[in-house]
């Protein structure tokens, strides 16, 4: 059986923003992780495309995350599938 609650209008609006600031907050984190990157270590890039889901294109214009992309693009068919999808955007 479904509930029907029923929310006021500052009700939606916390939560709005409470999900704005969770996911600045996931975004902010995830470019801490790749400022501090091992170059060289693609199961870590691997771990951060992951971290990243559908967020990826919002990373095009972090010039180290795109470098490293590049870098290790013919090493894992995941880092292939992030390159690409940031550049078609």
């Amino acid at each position: 059986m479904k509930k029907v609650i029923r929310l006021t209008e500052s009700d939606l609006a916390r939560i709005v923003r409470r999900v704005i600031i969770e996911q600045e907050e996931e975004m902010d984190s995830v470019e801490t992780e790749i400022e501090n990157a091992d170059e060289n270590d693609v199961k870590g890039l691997e771990r951060i495309i992951d971290k990243l889901g559908d967020k990826i294109q919002k990373m095009k214009k972090h010039n180290k995350f795109m470098r490293m992309l590049r870098k290790h693009a013919m090493k894992s068919p995941k880092i292939k599938r992030a390159l690409m999808d940031c550049e078609k955007f």
